[in-house]
């Protein structure tokens, strides 16, 4: 990879730092940005791993897609689900802020980014499986460990279907 390459990676990628989700972090001035969501999921998964013995998986492919499973949303933002418009596609929106992502990237290392994104969204093997859920508990511990009074009523009348 050439340098320029990489720091052009680098620069898209760093705004993860600077998209805040929906949640708000345990400092009740201070929303939760989309790398720091990332960040505790992979911890999460790091944690969790080792305890999952009942079943065969990749260990090594958990965490990287626990790493990369919003990094698209660099580009695109974070768009919570209730929040979404009529007509919008946020799979394919995702997928053309990946495919300008990981157009920055070695050949070989950028199919593997895209190829683990692809199979986190489709959500048919194990570890994209234990990814999604590790991603929904972190949700549930972000919204838990914030104050209250940063809650909107979409928090507070949330129900999983």
């Amino acid at each position: 990879m050439d340098s320029h390459s990489f720091i052009e990676f680098l620069k898209l990628t760093e705004k993860l730092k600077t998209i805040t989700r929906h949640s708000w972090t345990s400092d009740k001035n201070r929303m939760e940005s989309v790398a720091e969501h990332s960040w505790m999921v992979s911890l999460l998964a790091f944690l969790a791993i080792d305890n999952l013995k009942k079943q065969k998986f990749d260990k090594l492919k958990v965490l990287k897609m626990a790493i990369i499973h919003n990094i698209g949303e660099s580009l695109t933002g974070d768009i919570p689900t209730h929040d979404q418009k009529e007509g919008f596609h946020k799979l394919e929106t995702e997928k053309a802020a990946i495919e300008l992502i990981t157009s920055k990237l070695p050949s070989t290392t950028g199919k593997e980014l895209m190829s683990l994104w692809a199979e986190f969204e489709k959500q048919e093997t194990l570890e994209s499986k234990i990814v999604e859920a590790i991603d929904k508990l972190e949700v549930g511990f972000q919204h838990n460990m914030a104050d209250l009074s940063t809650w909107d009523e979409n928090d507070k009348n949330y129900r999983r279907n």
